[in-house]
């Protein structure tokens, strides 16, 4: 491969990390969103764009997982291996923040959000009752 047709693919990833910013904004938006609206600050428009945030999920994930097998394929090592070097990436940034919060709301709060808390640390799926879908 030459270095043109390299330095056009390495453009497109950029531009698809472009979009998987844009999704992850519509979502931060999304949530952030009813505030804007009883605030007045939004056009209909608007409102309807960011009332649909939870597609900027599905458009970040699917990214993701794009760059995550171009990054695989482009490797040629292992997969268990790959998948210890991900796992490690995650977290070991994912862990020690969690563990601060975790201190923090032993003394703050009640021991049910302790017990749910500490099931995300231990990435163990629950059943959240406000949302619309069963987990």
């Amino acid at each position: 491969m030459d270095a043109g047709m390299a330095g056009e693919k390495e453009q497109v990833i950029i531009r698809l990390q472009y979009l998987r910013a844009a999704a992850a904004l519509w979502v931060v938006f999304f949530h952030y969103g009813s505030n804007l609206s009883t605030h007045g600050t939004t056009n209909k428009l608007i409102s309807l764009v960011i009332s649909q945030g939870f597609f900027g999920v599905d458009i970040f994930f699917v990214i993701s997982g794009f760059i995550i097998c171009r990054s695989y394929n482009a490797r040629k090592e292992h997969p268990l291996r790959f998948m210890m070097r991900r796992y490690i990436r995650i977290f070991s940034g994912y862990w020690p923040v969690l563990l601060v919060f975790w201190g923090w709301m032993v003394y703050t709060e009640t021991l049910s959000s302790v017990y749910n808390f500490s099931q995300s640390f231990f990435l163990i799926p629950q059943r959240i009752p406000y949302l619309p879908i069963a987990v």
